[in-house]
């Protein structure tokens, strides 16, 4: 009987490390109460620390803008109010560029302190002599002398009258090629 006994006790054995191989590990006890509160209170910080950063890069970028507001209007008070004044006097249409129009002068939207002589388009291509201008103060055309095209046919000129007055002056021009197509513009500006 002993073989038997021992036989059993090998028996058993046996099996308790084959169920204990094949048994899942052991899972951890559920949390309590105090490690969820501890969780919480980690993600709570973090949230907190976030915020704060968040606010402080808020506070600090509104600071440098109103320190940035503040040095542009105390940089040039005389000119932000003179700015200001003309644009508050004159309303200026907007520009249209016929093709090839290089430049003006005067420029669009200069408020100048008396009248020009003339007013002179450039342009990068030849112009023919089918192109024409026109100007126009506070709404009224002008009579001018017709527009001039210069010695290389690259510029249109007209001249202004002498006692046109203050006001807003508007630039209507038609420039044509060569080919007889032609392009209208038109700028403005202003005499105090």
């Amino acid at each position: 009987m002993s073989k038997l006994k021992t036989f059993a006790l090998l028996f058993a054995t046996s099996a308790l490390v084959l169920i204990s191989a094949c048994a899942p590990a052991a899972t951890p006890p559920p949390p309590t109460a105090d490690t969820a509160m501890m969780a919480k209170e980690t993600d709570t910080a973090m949230m907190a620390k976030e915020t704060d950063t968040a606010m402080m890069a808020h506070e600090t970028n509104t600071a440098m803008m109103a320190k940035e507001t503040e040095s542009a209007m105390m940089a040039k008070p005389t000119d932000a109010a003179m700015s200001s004044n003309d644009s508050m006097m004159f309303k200026f249409p907007s520009q249209q560029f016929a093709a090839h129009f290089v430049d003006s002068m005067p420029m669009h939207e200069a408020t100048l302190e008396k009248i020009p002589a003339q007013v002179v388009l450039n342009f990068n291509f030849t112009l023919s002599d089918a192109s024409t201008i026109t100007l126009e103060k506070d709404g009224k055309e002008l009579k001018t002398a017709p527009g001039k095209l210069g010695d290389k046919k690259l510029s249109m000129t007209t001249e202004i009258p002498p006692d046109a007055g203050a006001g807003l002056y508007l630039v209507k021009y038609k420039a044509c090629w060569p080919d007889s197509s032609c392009h209208d513009g038109q700028f403005a500006f202003a005499v105090k």
